[in-house]
């Protein structure tokens, strides 16, 4: 009886790794290959959803804010990026091109924000700008 006690606690526990390894598998592979798609906010609210992967030709648009100032967004097959903006500091410019699911693209002063979600990439999931500018002020 002992015996057989064992037989079936080794049998549950290599049904149960079975069944880790297939959701492990679906969660990897299989739902990681949604097509990415941009979701474009502009004051908290998503005005527009762009399928990257289903591009056929290249293409901009204008977004204007309320406060008056605007951005002109550039979408390519796979990958999105605003080309020109009204902000005086442009940090949404210098973003340049993304599709990676960690960086959006924002810019504050004209509250709009581009954020990707679908397949996650290879890309890193952190990234660290440095600023060069130094005041002696502070130290």
């Amino acid at each position: 009886m002992i015996k057989d006690k064992k037989i079936l606690i080794f049998v549950f526990v290599i049904i149960f790794i079975f069944i880790s390894a297939c959701i492990s598998v679906y969660f990897i592979y299989i739902k990681n290959n949604e097509p990415k798609t941009a979701y474009i906010y502009s004051n908290g609210e998503l005005i527009k959803e762009i399928n990257l992967e289903d591009i056929s030709e290249n293409y901009s648009f204008k977004i204007e804010s309320n406060n008056g100032g605007y951005n002109i967004i550039k979408v390519e097959n796979g990958r999105i990026c605003v080309t020109e903006a009204s902000c005086p500091d442009k940090v949404c410019v210098k973003t340049g091109y993304t599709d990676n699911i960690a960086l959006p693209i924002a810019c504050l002063p004209n509250k709009l924000v581009i954020k990707i979600s679908g397949k996650k990439s290879d890309d890193p999931d952190l990234i660290v700008f440095e600023n060069n500018q130094r005041n002696d002020n502070s130290l």
